[in-house]
């Protein structure tokens, strides 16, 4: 188990752009040699498939069908699911944001997965709490759980980091400035 643990772990390490260091001379180099030693045939098909993953995960939340809202909340039941998958996006990209931006302090991928789910849970849970008590649909649920999310996800890094920071120089600074970032990204879900 450990192996194949190790194994997806190189492989996802492998497709981060951010984890190669910096972008040199010798990658365009190497890029060159590519284009030039393959076919164009090939360097388009890597171009046009490249981007399927993300469209596939955008995709997937659009398929999951969904009932009349009139029916009531009993009768949505593939709603929730579709704001759990929906978190599971969100949490989890934020959750590598944070990781990649700061790159001083460790945060594993099993306890991000961990913590993604975890939170996207607790995010479906408030959902179907507020719908219980203020009616479904839920209006505007997005807006209404997003600074919700936010302080899940934030309890998430105090608990990965919060011991770390002090102890590592320019990890406070690289957090603040991920903060920034951050409330660029989920102020934009009010805009």
């Amino acid at each position: 188990m450990g192996s194949l643990s190790r194994s997806f772990s190189q492989l996802w390490e492998s497709t981060q752009v951010e984890l190669r260091g910096k972008y040199s001379a010798e990658r365009v180099l190497e890029l060159t040699k590519y284009t030039n030693e393959r076919s164009w045939w090939r360097v388009i098909a890597v171009l046009l498939v490249t981007p399927l993953p993300c469209l596939l995960v955008t995709v997937l939340v659009d398929i999951i069908p969904l009932a009349n809202p009139s029916e009531g909340l009993k009768a949505n039941n593939l709603y929730f699911v579709r704001t759990y998958y929906t978190f599971l996006v969100i949490t989890f990209l934020a959750i590598q944001q944070f990781g990649m931006s700061v790159s001083l302090l460790p945060y594993p991928l099993w306890r991000a997965i961990g913590h993604t789910v975890i939170v996207s849970a607790l995010s479906t849970g408030i959902i179907y709490a507020f719908a219980l008590a203020i009616g479904f649909p839920l209006p505007f649920s997005l807006l209404t759980t997003t600074p919700l999310c936010v302080v899940l996800i934030s309890i998430t890094m105090v608990f990965e980091w919060g011991g770390q920071v002090r102890k590592t120089p320019g990890a406070a600074t690289m957090i603040v400035n991920a903060i920034k970032l951050w409330m660029c990204e989920v102020l934009l879900v009010f805009i």
